[in-house]
């Protein structure tokens, strides 16, 4: 009886899920209103990359390449205000990374060296040498890891919030391994996606961590980031399974040892750990400087996008 009961019950969850990821798909994707002006396609081995490059007016302008968070939903359009401002003097290029927003989501293992392979093909390609790069949460470890292997590609470095030093270097065990695997599987990985990257669960991130203010987070824009986790069929999945189960994370202490020029941290002062964080990057890299932003906490630069520019400005 007890054989029978689960022969019926496993069929039963499987079609459960199936038609809970497919219901998911149909309204995530229903309306997507992702905005499309300023946007730009790189081709690359590994499908195309959507950037939005804002024009200086100017005819000299140095350019500044924006990586946004790496995190299922996240896109350029976390830059857009910010870009709207810098793009007075410089020429902005935001980034879609591989995984996110606009950009393809191939079905591959994503690895730290895919985005840094990525970043420096850009620069070659479409930037020029001596770029500026401003980046967001994780990316910073893609912008360190570019600069070493090609230290004239970039000007000075700007990390927004990155995470502990120690974080990048926490490899995936036995059990992340089993975890990527499980995430990455056609119906209970995407169900388990979904669940994690639901429109409640999405807001509520924002709200606990992303926003000193709550009532700066633009509900178009939580919106925005639920329908980006969710774009092309839950593509997104195989890059939270690389999260996840740290597939990302490579220790970038000997490539601080190595950076020898400016480097620069804007921390929200509501961020958790930030002079702890400063104080791991500032022993390996000497011309480390600091600001905290007040009354903002992740995302500084949605925040108070204005004095996050006003200190943009002074540093570079």
């Amino acid at each position: 009886m007890k054989k029978r009961w689960l022969s019926l019950s496993i069929p039963g969850a499987i079609t459960y899920m199936a038609f809970a990821n497919a219901i998911i798909n149909r309204t995530a994707n229903h309306n997507v209103n992702m905005p499309s002006d300023h946007v730009h396609y790189y081709a690359t081995q590994n499908g195309n990359v959507c950037y939005l490059k804002f024009e200086c007016p100017e005819a000299e302008c140095k350019p500044v390449i924006l990586l946004h968070e790496l995190y299922p939903g996240f896109s350029a359009e976390e830059w857009r205000k910010t870009a709207e401002i810098l793009s007075k003097t410089r020429t902005v290029y935001a980034l879609d990374l591989p995984g996110c927003g606009r950009s393809d989501k191939p079905k591959l293992s994503y690895t730290r060296y895919l985005y840094v392979q990525l970043l420096n093909h850009f620069v070659e390609d479409i930037t020029g040498n001596g770029v500026d790069i401003i980046t967001s949460g994780g990316s910073f470890a893609t912008a360190i890891l570019a600069d070493r292997m090609n230290p004239d590609a970039f000007a000075h470095i700007i990390a927004v919030n990155p995470p502990s030093l120690q974080s990048f270097g926490n490899y995936p065990t036995y059990l992340e391994t089993l975890t990527r695997s499980i995430l990455r599987s056609p119906v209970f990985g995407t169900y388990l996606y979904n669940l994690k990257f639901s429109d409640a669960a999405t807001t509520d991130r924002l709200l606990t961590h992303g926003f000193y203010d709550i009532e700066k987070l633009d509900p178009k824009f939580a919106r925005l980031i639920y329908q980006s986790a969710h774009y092309d069929y839950q593509q997104a999945k195989y890059l939270y399974a690389a999260i996840a189960s740290k597939y990302l994370n490579l220790d970038l202490t000997e490539s601080l040892h190595l950076y020898y020029k400016k480097l620069y941290f804007i921390f929200g002062s509501a961020y958790p750990n930030h002079r702890h964080i400063f104080k791991s990057y500032r022993e390996h890299v000497s011309e480390a400087g600091m600001y905290v932003m007040g009354n903002t906490a992740k995302f500084p630069h949605i925040e108070e996008y204005r004095k996050f520019c006003d200190i943009v400005e002074r540093v570079l």
